[in-house]
């Protein structure tokens, strides 16, 4: 499972900044008690959060419904996903953070912690903003991952997502796996350089024993 100290990093970011004076909001976390509400009223929030636009509430719809085992939200948190994939909001190539990208680590992190099948074609596209989760979603479906697998094998340039992947493949190899592997392998090694030339230091020769 994803660390829960991502999740509350994610909701501490998304979080509003306090007042010039240092008041704090009506909505503060703290004076609603949001972490700690009652399962009852957080499911009735949740409700109404799943789907809007604030990306804080988002994040704390997603959060109830990993705390509560809220089993039969998964089906909206997938559609969440899909729609993340597709939206324009959603550089992946891109290293800015933004706040849809920290809602939406909260909504994974519930997946993850669900055990929730998450369509591979939509877990492999989480793959670019995030690898850890996108490789634990794969390892979790139960569809074919091979191709996904094998792109992420292909393409990625960190050793940990290379050693997770092909970890994941080696249970059923593919066609051409072990030729993958030594593709990625690089020997290197030193020899030492032993000169028989003209100018190569010889000992003297000693005479005989009489």
């Amino acid at each position: 499972m994803v660390s829960k100290v991502l999740v509350c990093l994610a909701l501490a970011l998304l979080a509003p900044a306090s007042g010039a004076r240092g008041e704090r909001p009506a909505t503060d976390i703290q004076q609603l008690g949001l972490e700690d509400l009652d399962p009852a009223d957080a499911i009735q929030l949740t409700t109404k959060w799943l789907e809007q636009q604030d990306r804080r509430r988002l994040a704390w719809a997603a959060f109830w419904i990993e705390r509560d085992d809220q089993f039969q939200r998964v089906p909206q948190l997938v559609d969440i996903v899909a729609r993340y994939n597709s939206s324009a909001e959603n550089p992946s190539s891109s290293s800015n953070w933004t706040d849809y990208d920290a809602a939406l680590m909260a909504v994974l992190d519930a997946l993850i912690y669900l055990h929730a099948d998450v369509p591979i074609n939509e877990a492999e596209a989480l793959y670019g903003k995030f690898p850890v989760q996108a490789l634990i979603l794969l390892s979790r479906s139960h569809d074919d991952t091979e191709k996904p697998l094998l792109r992420i094998l292909d393409k990625t340039t960190n050793f940990i997502d290379w050693l997770a992947a092909a970890d994941l493949l080696a249970a059923k190899p593919p066609a051409g796996f072990a030729a993958r592997l030594l593709k990625a392998i690089a020997i290197n090694a030193a020899l030492p350089l032993v000169c028989r030339g003209p100018f190569q230091r010889r000992e003297p020769r000693r005479p005989p024993l009489s």
